[in-house]
């Protein structure tokens, strides 16, 4: 749901959640440590041109994407990290949002008791942001209606597949290193 408050320059701000989810076939501290790997962020995300750590305050980054032919770019703070549970994050500058993505246990199956059983992540992304902002600062297109959404969807599914390519890997690695 929308929820409105007022905003500066006149602007009645409205406030509209994204939400987008995807389940990994990887613990949570590996799909974690991917997600929050900025290094290699570009490897899975296909509207990521650049996102940056400031160098005198590790909380703030500065983001730049490009979808669907629209670039949008702004700095955010990290609000609230929690290792292998949580991000949040508010923006500094830019279209006016807040986001976090959380992290899950989710039981992907196998006999209950087993020592290896099979281990899958739900990631959860939330993206809180100003309708009314985010409108006056673009055009008025119809076809801008579902951009964040298809955005937010698309990047999860990038990284499903990127973590579970690198998943793939490190357990081949592990595999081939025991057998020798």
């Amino acid at each position: 749901g929308a929820a409105r408050s007022r905003g500066v320059r006149g602007l009645v701000a409205k406030w509209e959640a994204v939400k987008a989810q995807v389940e990994v076939q990887a613990p949570r501290e590996f799909v974690y440590d991917k997600f929050s790997d900025f290094n290699s962020a570009r490897q899975w995300s296909g509207s990521l041109r650049s996102v940056a750590r400031a160098a005198d305050d590790e909380r703030i980054t500065t983001w730049d994407i490009s979808w669907k032919g629209m670039s949008l770019s702004w700095k955010a703070h990290d609000d609230s990290v929690v290792k292998n549970e949580l991000i949040a994050w508010s923006s500094r500058s830019g279209i006016e949002h807040k986001g976090a993505v959380r992290f899950e246990d989710v039981d992907a199956g196998g006999p209950r008791g087993a020592e290896r059983r099979s281990r899958a992540t739900r990631v959860s992304l939330q993206i809180d942001y100003d309708l009314a902002r985010f409108f006056a600062s673009l055009s008025r297109s119809p076809l801008l209606g579902g951009f964040i959404d298809s955005l937010a969807e698309y990047e999860l599914q990038k990284f499903r597949e990127y973590c579970l390519r690198e998943y793939r890997k490190e357990r081949m690695s592990q595999a081939s290193r025991s057998v020798t």
